[in-house]
């Protein structure tokens, strides 16, 4: 068991324990709460969040288990505005949210896994779940109230025998599950919630299908190929407010979708310490579930599909370690989302109209240097990732090939963290951030931004456990992510959400 608490500035606090015990009978249970509030760098922006799960699990014999898990959640918090590039630099706490009123959501989910190890190393997974979610967004012109509950059942089996003479792994399995969502749009008299404006009934069926086969070329190189299916079936039923129109002819629509998406690759264990992997893959994405209206629009929107390549390394030779990747992903018909910074639960979508170019890399490292300073076997451990995001339009008939907004292309976090045998470590780490379009025509971005931090704790490695952590400490103005518009032309409009201002926490937590 555990128990702890972590403070900080903007009043934030979080006290936190956990706990379980194995029983002799073949019964275990675990389960962890902890409560969040904060005032966050924001002005009036207070949140708070109830956090809770846990398992409970029973083992028939060796070979077979059963396992429930849940999870509880409950967010509360006053929605921020967004800001301009020049209200960030000049006060990134300032937040003018007389339009937003309390919001929050609650969210509860259970899961039921049962596991059979079969013979030869074989295994089966079977197991349903259930979700029900309820969003409350309200401001002081709408309120947005939605339900949205899930129900399904998976499977995976995995299978380790010979093929051809050779070692042969498979793995095939699928999903079915069904989602029911419920969304009511409230009109707002007075601050309080007024009539009955619009809602909605949508549903939507989803059944998933795999197979993968992980045949052994030799002791080192083992081919990869597999399949994914996937159909789709969605109801929308627009029930009250219905207006007719060209683009909404109907209060009533059904789409269904279905993909088949194959994926050949490879590993090969190059030396003891390295690996050398690789992929093809096709992939493919129904429209966005979030606002099923969108789906039935006329003209109707088309399925997101990309082809993807990728190769990479990963390994650890003496005191280094790495994982590095590079991808290239055409993508046809992806989705262009626009939303609203004051309502984000309006919003909309198109399709677009050309190729969209997605590559980058993705790059970790990390060694430990020894010092034997202060003491014998304490060391230096540095550490740090960097990921390259190349998102483009390409030819577009009116976007030519610009970027696609709302996603830095450079960002990375390096850190240096002296480590004495005792438990005690201390250090400063870095995040550097390139600049970030906020509309697609590229005519607006945010600033890019670099953020000096340092950490300092104590673990005894038995039962207590300090720290102190300190962010942004040079008090950096910059904004931490983007609205996306279709045109800014230019001008410094509200688009941007400020990122954290100086903050320091400390915490302590002891295990018995």
């Amino acid at each position: 068991m555990k128990i702890g608490i972590v403070g900080g500035t903007n009043d934030y606090y979080r006290p936190y324990f956990s706990g379980g015990k194995v029983f002799e009978n073949g019964l275990d249970v675990f389960g962890t709460f902890s409560y969040v509030n904060t005032d966050t760098t924001r002005e009036n922006n207070h949140q708070e969040q109830f956090l809770g799960h846990g398992n409970i699990g029973y083992r028939w014999n060796e070979n077979q288990e059963t396992r429930l898990y849940f999870d509880a959640q409950n967010h509360n918090f006053l929605w921020p505005a967004s800001l301009s590039k020049r209200q960030i630099d000049q006060n990134p706490q300032q937040n003018a949210n007389d339009w937003s009123l309390p919001n929050g959501f609650s969210s509860y989910r259970f899961d039921l896994k049962h596991s059979v190890k079969l013979h030869g190393g074989d295994r089966l997974d079977v197991g349903t779940y259930y979700s029900i979610n309820n969003y409350r967004y309200d401001y002081t012109d709408s309120g947005n109230h939605d339900q949205w509950q899930d129900v399904g059942f998976n499977w995976r089996h995995e299978l380790n025998g010979q093929l051809l003479g050779l070692n042969n792994r498979v793995v095939w399995g699928g999903l079915t599950q069904w989602q029911f969502i419920n969304d009511k749009n409230y009109g707002v008299v007075g601050r309080q919630l007024g009539p009955l404006l619009t809602a909605e009934r949508d549903r939507w069926l989803n059944v998933e299908a795999f197979m993968e086969d992980q045949l052994s070329l030799t002791d080192r190189f083992t081919l990869i190929a597999g399949i994914q299916l996937n159909y789709r079936d969605v109801n929308y039923e627009r029930y009250e407010g219905y207006v007719a129109s060209a683009a909404r002819p109907s209060p009533q629509a059904n789409q269904d979708f279905f993909t088949a998406n194959p994926k050949l690759g490879f590993t090969w264990q190059a030396t003891n310490e390295a690996q050398i992997y690789g992929n093809v893959s096709r992939s493919a994405e129904p429209p966005k579930m979030a606002d099923l209206a969108n789906i039935y629009l006329q003209p109707k929107r088309n399925l997101q599909t990309a082809s993807t390549v990728e190769i990479g390394t990963r390994g650890q030779a003496q005191r280094l370690k790495w994982d590095l990747a590079f991808y290239q992903s055409w993508v046809n018909n992806e989705y262009l989302i626009i939303a609203d910074p004051r309502n984000p639960t309006a919003f909309s979508s198109t399709n677009a109209d050309s190729t969209t170019l997605h590559r980058g890399v993705e790059l970790g490292l990390e060694t430990t240097l020894p010092l034997n300073l202060a003491a014998s076997g304490d060391n230096l451990r540095l550490s740090g990732n960097y990921t390259w995001n190349d998102f483009t339009f390409d030819s577009d008939p009116a976007l030519r090939n610009n970027r696609l907004p709302g996603i830095p292309e450079h960002n990375a976090f390096v850190e240096a963290l002296y480590q004495h045998p005792s438990g005690f470590y201390i250090g400063p780490n870095a995040r550097i951030v390139s600049s970030n379009y906020a509309d697609f025509a590229n005519t607006l971005a945010a600033k890019p931004y670099a953020l000096l931090g340092a950490r300092m704790g104590w673990d005894d490695g038995k039962h207590w456990k300090l720290f102190v952590d300190g962010r942004n400490l040079t008090d950096e103005h910059y904004a931490s992510s983007v609205w996306v518009m279709g045109n800014a032309n230019g001008a410094d409009l509200e688009q941007f959400n400020p990122g954290a201002t100086r903050s320091v926490f400390g915490g302590v937590e002891y295990r018995f």
